[in-house]
């Protein structure tokens, strides 16, 4: 799935594009800004590390930024898109569901964390993991290496994860540069001979 940002132009940018001759290449300078503030965006939120401080997946940069991409213009609009299923989630929320009736595996360690999957558990030589109900009906992985002192993962059947008002930047911090660039393809343009 691809998310869009569609047509930034504000009546100013809208003003701006019908008074030069080739709007196209204004809306391509700033589809092509977009993209830059929005990779620049995801770059500093992987800067912000996690809340636990465990090791980091990089998922901002490996998921986010590099699905981040100017896909083209027209005279009036320009789109740049997020093509990742998983910032959608991120940006919406949502409810994820474990699949065929299995456990989803949240990490409760950072070895865990930085192991990814329970499956990485015993392909990386640790053992195997145990699984195990508590009286309550909580179900966990624990050690098998007689690490009995704390469970790795908690397993769920679902997690609700609430929508990440900083996915995006804000609208103004988007659409300041959006504006500079339009200034600036003005600029050029009329040292180059007219708009």
């Amino acid at each position: 799935m691809t998310i869009e940002v569609r047509d930034l132009a504000t009546p100013e940018l809208q003003r701006i594009a019908r008074e030069v001759k080739h709007p196209r290449l204004l809306m391509q300078a700033v589809g092509k800004r977009v993209e830059k503030d929005l990779r620049a965006h995801f770059r500093a939120r992987e800067a912000e590390g996690n809340r636990q401080g465990w090791p980091r997946s990089h998922w901002w940069i490996r998921e986010v930024a590099k699905a981040t991409a100017y896909q083209g213009a027209t005279d009036t609009e320009a789109t740049v898109s997020i093509a990742s299923l998983q910032f959608l989630h991120k940006l919406r929320g949502g409810t994820v569901r474990a699949a065929s009736g299995k456990f989803l595996a949240v990490p409760l360690t950072a070895q865990a964390k930085a192991k990814g999957s329970p499956a990485e558990w015993t392909t990386r030589g640790d053992g195997k993991l145990v699984f195990v109900r508590s009286k309550t009906g909580v179900a966990c992985l624990l050690p098998g290496k007689g690490e009995r002192h704390g469970a790795s993962y908690l397993l769920l059947k679902q997690v609700t994860h609430k929508a990440d008002p900083r996915a995006l930047p804000d609208d103004a911090d988007l659409l300041a540069p959006v504006y500079d660039e339009a200034v600036k393809f003005v600029n050029r343009t009329i040292r180059k001979g007219g708009t």
